[in-house]
């Protein structure tokens, strides 16, 4: 266990400290909110979407009040709640499968598999509140189970699951499972409560629902339920595509047989097998460990994984893999599952072994080749310094750049130059500022197709413009503002402008 919380933190200053660092434009909007919480101004989503709570962004102003363009900071934040969800699972796992699993299981969700070790370093916004909040609402509710009459446990309970809610409705893939155990124990516990206990209960439980959702209901109150708009529910596939992709791409993700962001096999042909071969004996460990009730709480972890897909399939984003965020909120049962047939010291050595193994293979193959590509065909430059310090030094005070790019610009010239991104934008109110500037830039990845288009419009509307090629960055300084809407009137490049 000692090994793979040391393999868990060893990781992450890995990551920190090699190239995978390297800020995105998603993190980059967590840290534009962040300042923006420390101005004063409070947003109840992610930017440019009505879902997506700012919980993060809120708790990330702190880092960025020190230090207000800090990278490092924006990522610790993150690493921080992650850190918090693996101490809530140890407490969780002492309750359903004793001390000694309950710790193996929580040190080898902080540790494997690699997509998750490395989406606690990326932020998405929402990512880590919300799987807080759900291990949260199920240690509270095996801790009421335990204490009926707690009071302020239930109400704790409908707090954690009302902010959860606000974070993400992916709440519920941690929340379904929790409610239909409950549910189903119901007659075992509730009973010495009473009829005035139970209207007791469920009135501080609902109430720290509607405490803790309270930015998502005043928010949809005032915007006409916009959170439940279609718009936001746009996916690909089906629900029986959706479920195949879960046990295609997306189980194995979240057993770490696959790379992340390339979702390549890991070890090819081998790691399909070894992973064929881990999913039948666990799966039939547990089948063979047999809870002595309907009651038992080992029932919850086994409730846990068999939903998890089914409830998984209903959400319209389900058909993405990717990085595995949309398995992340799995990742704790699969960790408690784990520990539950690893019982003896030798089982737990060897998972201990391959899980770090995998993790740090994985994390190694996906630092060649996994960082985002920019929609001009070429990888996230790492640092974009030189570009700020081109721009500023120049007297031009925004730039257009790809979406992965504009709001790096941004963030780490701290509002020094506003970033507007060519596709994607995230603040339509803030970015309208530049067509009143009349020193606007372009800034492109080196090597990228979004160039010639760029060029092309240059030369046709006859504006002379100076080029700096950076190492990874091309900085073009115009001697008038030419748009986004300029390129595409000029010179459309379909898929790129």
């Amino acid at each position: 266990m000692l090994a793979l919380v040391v393999a868990g933190a060893g990781l992450r200053l890995w990551i920190l400290l090699g190239p995978m660092r390297a800020l995105e434009g998603d993190e980059a909007v967590i840290g534009l909110m962040a300042r923006a919480v420390t101005e004063g101004r409070f947003d109840t989503f992610y930017w440019g979407q009505a879902y997506g709570g700012s919980a993060e962004a809120i708790l990330t102003a702190v880092a960025v009040a020190i230090r207000p363009t800090t990278t490092t900071g924006i990522k610790l934040v993150s690493i921080a709640l992650n850190a918090g969800a693996a101490l809530l699972l140890w407490r969780i796992g002492i309750r359903l499968v004793g001390r000694r699993t309950g710790a193996l299981a929580a040190a080898l969700f902080w540790a494997w598999p690699a997509s998750f070790v490395w989406l606690s370093t990326d932020v998405k916004g929402f990512y880590q509140s919300v799987i807080v909040c759900g291990l949260s609402a199920v240690l509270l509710a095996l801790q009421v189970v335990e204490r009926p009459r707690s009071w302020w446990r239930w109400a704790a309970l409908g707090a954690a699951a009302g902010v959860g809610w606000w974070q993400a409705p992916q709440i519920v893939l941690l929340l379904v499972p929790v409610v239909a155990w409950l549910g189903w124990s119901a007659p075992r516990w509730l009973r010495p409560l009473g009829a005035g206990g139970m209207a007791a209960a469920l009135a501080l439980g609902t109430g720290g629902f509607v405490v803790g959702a309270a930015p998502w209901l005043i928010y949809n109150v005032r915007n006409d339920l916009l959170s439940l708009d279609a718009r936001w529910a746009a996916g690909q596939g089906s629900y029986l595509e959706h479920l195949e992709t879960f046990f295609g791409r997306g189980l194995p993700m979240a057993f770490g047989a696959r790379v992340l962001l390339t979702e390549r096999w890991l070890g090819g042909v081998w790691g399909q097998v070894g992973f064929g071969v881990v999913v039948v004996v666990v799966g039939g460990l547990l089948v063979w460990r047999r809870p002595r009730t309907w009651a038992d709480p080992i029932v919850l972890v086994l409730a846990a994984l068999a939903s998890y897909p089914l409830v998984l399939a209903a959400f319209p984003n389900a058909w993405y893999v990717g990085e595995g965020r949309y398995l992340y909120f799995l990742a704790p049962w699969v960790a408690l599952a784990l520990g539950m047939v690893a019982r003896w010291p030798a089982a737990a050595g060897a998972v201990t072994a391959v899980a770090i193994l995998s993790s740090a293979s994985s994390l190694w193959i996906a630092r060649h080749d996994g960082r985002p590509i920019t929609k001009g065909g070429v990888r996230m430059p790492i640092e974009v310094g030189g570009a700020i310090d081109v721009l500023t030094d120049d007297g031009y005070t925004a730039a257009y750049a790809d979406y992965w790019l504009a709001y790096r610009l941004r963030y780490q010239s701290d509002d020094a130059i506003l970033g507007v991104p060519t596709y994607v934008s995230r603040d339509p109110a803030g970015e309208a500022a530049v067509a009143s500037m009349d020193r606007v830039g372009w800034v492109l990845a080196a090597g990228g197709t979004d160039l010639a288009p760029v060029l092309c419009t240059f030369d046709a509307l006859g504006v002379e413009h100076r080029r700096v090629d950076l190492d990874d960055l091309i900085v073009l300084l115009p001697e008038r503002p030419v748009s986004v809407a300029d390129v595409r009137a000029t010179c459309p490049a379909p898929g790129i402008y």
